[in-house]
């Protein structure tokens, strides 16, 4: 969950991310970027950035507010399954 507010971040095999206002159900946000499915989402405690990482390894940080890709992070050999 955003450390500030209702939102709720998911990935998925469909290579996005959602950031989802769980008081109402809508998508408040759609970052596309990813080249295999998503598997690990976390929010900065600010609550100002996301990042996320996938099935290659590849570990992706967002910019919420204007949902823009900061930087692509490459190295890990696997599949992220967590971000802390």
């Amino acid at each position: 969950f955003h450390p500030n507010c209702n939102y709720l971040a998911t990935g998925g095999t469909d290579r996005t991310v959602r950031v989802w206002d769980a008081a109402s159900g809508k998508l408040v946000r759609l970052l596309r970027g990813h080249v295999t499915g998503v598997t690990a989402v976390a929010f900065s405690p600010d609550g100002k950035r996301l990042v996320s990482g996938g099935e290659n390894g590849e570990v992706m940080q967002w910019e919420l507010g204007q949902e823009r890709l900061m930087s692509r992070l490459l190295g890990h050999h696997d599949t992220v399954t967590s971000l802390d």
